[in-house]
């Protein structure tokens, strides 16, 4: 900006210019404040106050999140490092950002640089509000936020632009030591156990799972990464998240267990023992389940016997498990128990177990 014409017993120079952010999703813009140099017969005023103000600056700015820099464009002098400044800088609630310019400041601002220009360089978050969806183009993916300077001079001067915000994609974090099975595809899991801790620049937004960006086949032992899209329910605006996973072995076809069971007499019950085996080598846990009662019928079929599960003779209820098996804890044995009474007749009984593998 320029300043050689203004005149210099006043301080009517202002403007404003908005800024277009694409990266952070804050709203950014620079105030030119005209700073005319004092000769000796040429008072001083006794200060000066500028407000910055949006209706969409979050109500919650704090030096943490608010940036502010206060630069003499003649000599690039940053005033924002000076204690006096920093003390004279208030963020409010509603909004404003207002600067009180000493005429102690004034007068060392003169000495040092001269005639100048103050350069006010805001970076402030977005109101946290809906209402801030009445300034969104959907067709840019943009936030157009007006921002308004005053200079609370005798003679009040006021400006206003607009600056640009673009709105981020989504982000999200991924489950930790995901694995897929080989020969499998994308197409065999679903995308929202992939990902986890949501997130969009707008706290009132909602972000939804879409899918794969693509389908993935896994042939390949070892690591890989599939990308999952996630979208802003808001905006429209879509993310990715890069989700790295380990191809195995598919662990369940290395599961066996007992195919017969040959039962045996016990004082008053029939007893059996079986066993449930992983022999694989990947570092995985498997849940093992059983029905708890089995329905064991003659070879003539006339006859039914329930059998219970036992493990360490104890029957397991419904919906109980037998035993989680590992790389280190590979096998574990079940007994089938019935009382010696419920059978009839002398003869063949057979029966199928149902056993339930998972990967928690």
């Amino acid at each position: 900006m320029g300043y050689a014409n203004e005149a210099d017993n006043h301080l009517q120079s202002l403007e404003v210019e908005g800024k277009e952010n694409l990266k952070t999703g804050t709203v950014q813009a620079v105030v030119f404040q005209y700073l005319p140099e004092r000769s000796r017969k040429q008072s001083v005023p006794s200060e000066l106050e500028i407000t910055v103000k949006s209706d969409y600056f979050s109500r919650n700015m704090t030096t943490e999140n608010t940036k502010i820099k206060v630069i003499s464009e003649v000599d690039d002098k940053e005033w924002n490092r000076q204690a006096k400044m920093k003390r004279n800088i208030s963020l409010g609630k509603n909004g404003e950002i207002k600067f009180r310019l000493s005429k102690d400041m004034l007068r060392s601002i003169g000495k040092t640089s001269g005639s100048t220009v103050l350069r006010i360089e805001i970076e402030a978050p977005l109101i946290e509000d809906k209402k801030v969806m009445a300034c969104y183009d959907s067709v840019k993916k943009q936030f157009k936020i007006p921002v308004e300077v005053i200079n609370h001079t005798s003679e009040e001067q006021r400006n206003e632009d607009f600056a640009l915000v673009s709105m981020l994609p989504p982000t999200g974090r991924t489950v930790d030591k995901l694995v897929v099975d080989r020969g499998t595809t994308t197409d065999n899991y679903v995308a929202n156990h992939f990902v986890k801790d949501l997130k969009s620049m707008l706290p009132f937004d909602n972000i939804e799972v879409v899918g794969f960006s693509e389908k993935v086949e896994f042939n390949k032992l070892g690591e890989t990464k599939v990308r999952v899209k996630v979208k802003s329910q808001k905006t429209g605006v879509e993310g990715e998240v890069k989700v790295p996973v380990k191809v195995i072995e598919a662990p369940l076809t290395y599961v066996s267990v007992t195919e017969k069971i040959e039962l045996r007499a016990e004082d008053r019950i029939v007893k059996g023992t079986g066993k449930v085996c992983y022999s694989g080598d990947e570092d995985v846990t498997i849940t093992v389940k059983t029905a708890p009662i089995i329905k064991l019928k003659t070879d003539q079929g006339d006859d039914t016997v329930d059998l219970n599960v036992y493990k360490n003779n104890t029957p397991l209820k419904k919906g109980e498990w037998l035993t989680d098996l590992t790389k280190s804890k590979t096998s574990v044995d079940f007994d089938l128990v019935a009382q010696k009474s419920h059978f009839k007749k002398d003869a063949a009984y057979k029966g199928d177990l149902k056993v339930i593998f998972e990967l928690p």
